[in-house]
């Protein structure tokens, strides 16, 4: 019996293998899934979605697609091999797959308008994520972390691919690499954190934009450069980094975005902020500091930030009418009351409506955590009769995230025959008894009705019982 036992006990146990990779998962040019046990399954070959775990590499030979991890792992031996691969693709998006130990975790190839992001790439040999010779990707919103060499490496790749909300860290080399002529790439809004350098922009690598970022903790230094001019950085926080910039070649690279937009928070930089101005020297802060950051005898910012950047957001707190009720061809004055809720100045447009249709847009300068009221005016000669809805709209500076307040709607204007005070359509003895009671009235009296007003010059007064009567028995 112990015999039968033993004997069944080490045919069970030769029997359990452990999962490896068997060979490469292929999604064809015609859609279809190669092998078809592959756990990817299509329900219209557009849209892949993994149904369990899978250990092969996945290569995609197919355009305009979609590949859902649906939260699953991707996982390889740890000795090779890419775990998505995109070569010569165009607009393909790969989302939500939890990438590991693999050579590369995502490698595009000559690829261009793919997407990817929402995934977790982690513990890869050389990088995260890899882009050669590819144009106009986006990667967004990626976990990529513990990565045995760059984080995001972008060589030989131009043409305004955009790497933005990334978290990276703890990746042994670059957070993110830019190299090999590679030009007018876009990065911001990324965690760069805990890597041995932050950013590296090496070998020929021109006009690209660094900006919103916060770069912070990394072992060596925030950023590295050598032979690569004309990038832009601003807007970053470099904070606890052992060498904010390194550069090998004194290259020549901007470091603020001018004034007042301003350049990046400097965790090291001892200025102060008691002016402002371009040229600092006029009376009150800004949350520039007064003094250029000098980083080496060809690059500074001339604009270094006081505080951290946080996205600023500008919001319309208030709108105000003038009045409630306004005589078709006279002025409608609208106080709108806006809010700077970030930590610079900021410049923006106002806009006011009536429906959906523009009053008047004004240009606003407002220092860091400021509020101030203009006035706009409706010109309602024209204006059909009937109930307006007035709103007003800020429009949003660089960097803002926070969308919602930057609108907001008040209640009804009524545009109405000239000495309908009350808004009823007809002038009679009932507007007659409402101009009788604020006659004589200005703003602060007691007694003062703004829709007595007819004229709008501040004033109840025998001008606007002309008009009154002028008008007495007419119906809308």
């Amino acid at each position: 019996m112990f015999a039968l036992l033993l004997t069944s006990i080490l045919t069970l146990a030769f029997n359990i293998q452990p999962v490896k990779a068997t060979g490469i998962i292929y999604i064809r040019a015609d859609g279809r899934i190669d092998p078809p046990t592959a756990n990817i399954t299509s329900a219209d070959n557009v849209t892949y979605t993994f149904t369990d775990n899978n250990n092969d590499y996945v290569e995609v030979q197919r355009d305009n697609i979609t590949v859902d991890g649906e939260g699953f792992n991707l996982l390889g031996t740890g000795i090779g091999g890419r775990g998505i691969s995109l070569e010569g693709r165009s607009n393909v998006t790969v989302k939500n797959i939890r990438v590991r130990k693999f050579s590369d975790g995502i490698y595009l190839y000559g690829s261009s308008n793919c997407t990817i992001f929402g995934n977790n790439i982690t513990a890869n040999i050389n990088a995260g994520i890899y882009l050669e010779n590819s144009s106009n990707n986006t990667i967004f919103g990626n976990n990529i972390t513990a990565n045995m060499n760059d984080g995001i490496e972008i060589y030989y790749s131009s043409n305004y691919n955009s790497v933005y909300r990334n978290n990276i860290t703890h990746n042994s080399r670059f957070g993110i690499s830019v190299s090999a002529s590679s030009n007018y790439n876009s990065i911001y809004e990324n965690d760069i954190t805990n890597n041995k350098d932050g950013i590296e922009s090496y070998s020929y690598s021109n006009n690209n934009s660094v900006f919103r970022n916060n770069i912070i903790a990394n072992n060596v230094s925030g950023v590295y450069f050598s032979h690569s001019i004309n990038n832009r950085f601003y807007h970053n926080n470099f904070i606890n980094n052992a060498q904010p910039v390194s550069i090998t070649l004194s290259d020549v690279n901007f470091w603020d975005n001018s004034y007042p937009s301003g350049g990046n928070y400097w965790s090291d930089h001892a200025g102060v902020d008691l002016f402002s101005g371009s040229y600092q020297n006029e009376t009150g802060n800004d949350g520039i500091g007064d003094s250029p950051y000098a980083i080496d005898e060809n690059n500074q910012d001339n604009y270094p930030l006081i505080d951290p950047w946080v996205p600023p957001d500008i919001a319309v707190m208030n709108v105000t009418p003038s009045k409630t009720v306004v005589g078709q061809g006279f002025p409608l004055c609208i106080n709108v009351t806006v809010t700077n809720q970030g930590n610079k100045i900021e410049g923006f447009n106002v806009t006011s409506r009536a429906n959906a249709t523009v009053i008047q847009t004004e240009n606003v300068m407002l220092m860091s955590e400021n509020s101030t009221t203009i006035a706009l005016t409706w010109n309602t000669t024209g204006v059909p009769y009937g109930n307006y809805t007035i709103s007003a709209y800020a429009s949003l500076v660089l960097g803002e995230i926070d969308m919602v307040d930057n609108s907001y709607t008040d209640g009804k204007v009524v545009v109405t025959i000239q000495g309908d005070i009350n808004g009823d359509g007809t002038v009679n003895i009932l507007d007659a008894i409402r101009l009788a009671g604020a006659f004589g009235a200005e703003p602060g009296d007691q007694n003062w009705n703004p829709n007595a007003d007819i004229n709008g010059d501040g004033r109840v007064n025998i001008l606007d019982a002309i008009i009154l009567a002028g008008h007495f028995g007419e119906t809308v």
